[in-house]
């Protein structure tokens, strides 16, 4: 209710600037300039809170800056729809009232207008993507301002450009001292708007450097701030910059909290690009919990609302991420389309972003040439030399003419060069994968011969030595029952024999159950690992927690072995090494992978020092047999998590 009441009154207050001005105009045909610069004030007040009003107002001043003839107005006005466009992701038309701006303050020397312009336009080039030329416009405009307004407001929104230049490129130190030089002109200043721009953005770099926990205070500070100054547009990127924060940290809840606070004030700042975004935070949260139908709707809903303000760069990002996951689920026909989608879109954002360039080459050239024509005009009619003039542009056309056909006939033989090259990594990459495949092939039939060999001699073991070592044993047991009550120290003796016959069995059994256990062919996968952890159990003092899931199907011999071997090793290190008191184990099978869990509340250790050992390093060598990786989680005081993940057939 108290959102709707401030909509009622600004839309009250908006009917009657309006009526007033009405009024004022059909009163009498001229209007006051400062009447014009206080509706171009309430269309900056409305920029970022309710950009459809301001638009009103912007075109508003506009004609009547131009019916005046007041052209600080004119350029004001050009500016203003300038931003907005650039808010509603319509670069092209963006630059189109920058460069109208920036013409106009060139004819009146207006120099701080134009160094301004010169500023919006690097911001319109950084929400394209061409970050070079934003570095170019935003270091032309610094030079501006240092020269004719040093330490002003326009400096730290110069420099606070510079940083989030800096910040893409991944540039996170020179970012750093951007954004606190800025902040040291700006204690002078005591501006809070440009303070919390920069705030933003400082937090970003420390997100980007690793530090967490300085960002989420940056980023808290700035909230406050842009609270404060009732900023829609500036809350909304922040709660973008927190969200994707949080997602990093995996704090999910917070996360969603921070994305429906984004949507909320995007709603009353009409903001679409921002909107986009949440859409796709929301999707990377949902990916993160495992799901893949409802980070594809958000990604769908990003990617209409893209389409709707016409944002190649965001519709590009949206494709790539539903071809992503489209494969995931598997769904490789529409993950094709997607990607397909997403190459157009690159391949359209770069023209496009050329055509901005020829764009501004164009505009250049032909103020320059107006100048050109000017003295030309004056030359010729100081020393009649027409004629010359216009031999001498004819050579250079035919110059021109010459460069370009040359510049044409490099561009094709580049092209076939380059398609040559193509043709060529295809055909290597063909016979990498057949290579591929083959040793693949190899290499599983290796590992069943291995097997296949291990079971031969455990049941040669079996048949043949434990057998006679039964026998053995159980000759001697009659013997030592027969013998005399005075041939004690024959029978200690006897007895002796017998208990190590009785040890060489065991052992003899050991090697047979570690040769191939049997439990594992006749009982499969789930009892053999089950009776496992119960021999385990009674065996050490330690508690082995068993929780399998998905394994009525099974596994195919080669991963089943494998995994049991693994799992073998892994809880005899834990036991032996970890010092736990209890131990969690996880066996869970899907569709087409399945995953073992193995964690204790052990000492654990440093992985970058000790995570190299044999036992390890064998670990590895059997999971990539069977295409399968491992994951190891361990601190020092923390307990070890020892995650295996593989295929299934």
């Amino acid at each position: 209710m108290v959102d709707q009441g401030k909509q009622t009154f600004r839309a009250f207050v908006i009917t009657l600037v309006f009526m007033v001005m009405a009024s004022n105009i059909f009163a009498d045909k001229k209007v006051s300039n400062d009447s014009i610069a206080n509706v171009i004030h309430k269309c900056w007040d409305l920029t970022y809170n309710d950009s459809d009003s301001a638009f009103k107002l912007a075109h508003h001043a506009l004609k009547l800056s131009t019916d005046n003839m007041f052209t600080s107005g004119c350029i004001n006005g050009y500016h203003y729809l300038g931003i907005l466009h650039d808010i509603r992701s319509n670069f092209d038309s963006s630059l189109y009232y920058y460069n109208k701006a920036y013409e106009l303050s060139e004819a009146t020397n207006d120099s701080v207008n134009m160094a301004g312009t010169i500023c919006n336009i690097g911001l319109t080039y950084w929400h394209i993507g061409r970050y070079q030329s934003a570095l170019e416009y935003f270091y032309d405009a610094l030079a501006w301002f240092e020269l004719k307004h040093p330490k002003s407001r326009n400096m730290v929104s110069t420099y606070n450009n510079i940083g989030m230049i800096y910040n893409k490129l991944e540039d996170y130190e020179n970012a750093l001292l951007i954004y606190k030089k800025a902040l040291e002109i700006n204690k002078e200043l005591k501006d809070t708007i440009n303070e919390t721009a920069l705030l933003t953005n400082l937090g970003d770099t420390y997100q980007g450097m690793g530090n967490y926990e300085k960002a989420w205070e940056v980023f808290q500070k700035a909230l406050r701030y842009k609270k404060l100054n009732n900023d829609n547009y500036g809350i909304s990127l922040v709660s973008v910059e927190l969200a994707d924060l949080h997602l990093e940290l995996d704090s999910l809840e917070k996360a969603k909290q921070c994305i429906q606070d984004c949507f909320k004030y995007c709603g009353r700042t009409g903001n679409q690009s921002i909107k986009v975004d949440a859409y796709q935070l929301m999707s990377e949260m949902y990916q993160k919990q495992g799901e893949i139908q409802r980070p594809l709707r958000y990604t769908m809903m990003a990617y209409e609302l893209a389409k709707k303000i016409e944002s190649l760069r965001l519709q590009k990002d949206c494709c790539e991420t539903l071809s992503d996951l489209y494969a995931l689920e598997p769904d490789y026909e529409n993950a094709f389309k997607y990607q397909q989608e997403y190459s157009r879109l690159n391949d359209s954002l770069v023209n496009r972003h050329q055509l901005s360039y020829i764009y501004d080459l164009k505009l250049n050239q032909e103020i320059d040439q107006k100048s050109h024509e000017i003295a030309l005009l004056n030359e010729l009619k100081a020393n009649q030399k027409l004629t010359i003039e216009k031999q001498e542009l004819k050579l250079k056309n035919r110059n021109l003419l010459i460069i370009i056909i040359a510049g044409l006939l490099v561009l094709i033989l580049s092209g076939g060069y380059i398609w040559y090259i193509r043709v060529r990594y295809r055909q290597k990459q063909k016979l990498d994968r057949q290579a591929l495949m083959k040793k693949e092939e190899l290499a599983s039939r290796t590992m069943e011969a291995e097997l296949n060999e291990r079971e031969r001699i455990s049941k040669d073991l079996h048949d043949s030595l434990g057998q006679y070592l039964g026998f053995c044993k159980l000759q001697l047991s009659r013997y030592s029952k027969r013998s005399v009550p005075q041939a004690d120290g024959n029978n200690g003796s006897l007895n002796k024999v017998i208990q190590v016959l009785d040890e060489s069995i065991d052992e003899v059994r050991n090697i047979i159950h570690n040769l191939s256990p049997s439990m594992l062919q006749q009982k499969g996968f789930a009892r053999a690992v089950n009776d496992l952890v119960e021999r385990f159990n009674q065996l050490s003092g330690t508690r082995i927690h068993l929780d399998m899931e998905g394994l009525e199907a099974g596994l195919d011999y080669i991963t089943g072995n494998t995994l049991y071997r693994v799992i073998q090793e892994v809880l005899t290190n834990a036991l032996k090494y970890s010092g736990a008191d209890k131990i969690t184990l996880q066996v869970i099978r899907g569709d087409n992978d399945v995953t073992v869990m193995v964690e204790d509340n052990g000492k654990g250790f440093d992985p970058s020092e000790n995570g190299k050992g044999m036992g390890l390093r064998n670990i590895r060598t059997r999971m990539e047999n069977i295409h399968g990786k491992v994951y190891l989680d361990s601190r020092i005081n923390r307990g070890t998590i020892v995650t295996l993940n593989a295929p299934v057939k």
